[in-house]
């Protein structure tokens, strides 16, 4: 349950940040939000980018079956005999 409060909180404040006073009144901020939607509305992908993303989704999800249930039961173990080390999730098991 934590971990969905500290991404509520880290989203608001990302929110904030962006669309602060500073931005809204700046021209720049304008034309940023311009050329990001019009490039971002007009890119398409082919058939082999979505079948190389497949497989990269898949090879992610295979990892994450495999490692993730290793790193919440043994993480000590995980990081104390060498195997992959995840230095996202590293700090969350070492007490």
């Amino acid at each position: 349950m934590q971990i969905f409060q500290v991404l509520w909180t880290s989203s608001v404040s990302l929110l904030r940040e962006v669309f602060s006073w500073h931005n809204l009144a700046a021209w720049q901020f304008y034309v940023f939000i311009y050329l990001a939607f019009a490039i971002g509305s007009s890119i398409t992908l082919s058939p082999p980018d979505i079948k190389g993303a497949l497989k990269g989704f898949y090879y992610n999800i295979n990892l994450d079956i495999h490692f993730q249930p290793g790193y919440c039961l043994g993480g000590r173990f995980y990081l104390k005999y060498g195997l992959p080390e995840l230095p996202v999730m590293a700090p969350y098991f070492i007490q």
